[in-house]
């Protein structure tokens, strides 16, 4: 599998610049195109979509659309000029088709509509999606990540609150023995031939069954000319998520590697799961595939 295509929604929000400059740290070693993507919603949509939203009837109901319309236009205004400035001060050269030059590229998509169902469409035909950490909402479908995650079939690579400008010096791999963490691999594999280092952490209680795992995997990466080298960690009565937060601090992490949702997204709500505790917070990028 190869990265050459990247979504990378545009919100018109603060959240913009990491998402932006983590894209690029991803683009960069691959000469990769980069698909800025604005979604305009329907007033009736935000408003369905901004959570404990108020009812209103009359001419206050006029007002609050009329509100919403206003939010969106400066929102699609904002995400214009940070897509603009931000290729101007990268040199990154804006093109709507494939040149034949080995280079970052980018080009510019505003769209509306359904949210969920274009947003969806955008994602499947791309070879990865990179989002910023939810700080608003953005009038869209708060479990919109979740829902990315879960049915686009694509990669999610979620950019921390601050600039990561490199996802080729340290790369940590999650590894159980799931499908959900096989794809994940597949899925960055080209991230993992430009790292510098590669560990493959895994968690285990009270057997080498997962250093086992971890070695034939590290054994099939080097067909790839990928050296990593697997690291099993007891659990200890912790929770897997914050040994996994460990580890990826004491290696000094740039990019983690992971598979999302390998129980059920219901069992992950009730009972806690690492999918949501790295969602919800990580100094570093974090590959996500389902």
């Amino acid at each position: 599998m190869s990265i050459k295509t990247i979504l990378v929604p545009a919100a018109g929000s603060d959240t913009d610049y990491s998402a932006f400059e983590t894209a690029l740290a991803v683009a960069s070693p691959l000469a990769a195109h980069l698909e800025f993507y604005h979604l305009i919603v329907d007033a009736i949509e935000a408003a369905s979509n901004m959570p404990h939203a108020g009812f209103t009837m009359g001419a206050g109901l006029v007002n609050e659309f009329d509100v919403l319309r206003a939010s969106e236009q400066a929102r699609l205004l904002a995400a214009r000029d940070h897509f603009q400035t931000f290729c101007h001060q990268n040199g990154i050269a804006v093109y709507d088709k494939p040149q034949d030059r080995s280079e970052v590229s980018a080009s510019w998509c505003e769209d509306s509509g359904d949210s969920l169902s274009r947003i969806m469409h955008r994602a499947r035909c791309s070879d990865l999606v990179v989002v910023g950490r939810k700080k608003y909402q953005n009038h869209l479908p708060e479990n919109l990540i979740d829902r990315l995650l879960l049915e686009s079939g694509r990669p999610i690579l979620i950019a921390p609150s601050q600039t990561a400008r490199s996802v080729c010096g340290t790369v940590v791999v999650c590894w159980k023995e799931c499908r959900e963490a096989a794809h994940a691999i597949a899925a960055a594999m080209p991230l993992l031939r430009t790292a510098r280092r590669v560990f493959i952490v895994t968690v285990s209680e009270d057997n080498n069954d997962a250093m086992s795992s971890a070695d034939s995997v590290a054994r099939q990466m080097l067909w790839h000319g990928i050296h990593a080298t697997p690291r099993n960690l007891a659990a200890d009565g912790q929770s897997i998520a914050k040994i996994l937060s460990s580890a990826a601090r004491d290696y000094e992490a740039d990019l983690l590697i992971m598979g999302a949702y390998s129980r059920s997204r219901l069992t992950e709500l009730i009972f806690g799961g690492c999918t949501d505790v790295f969602l919800r917070a990580a100094d570093y990028p974090v590959l996500l595939a389902h």
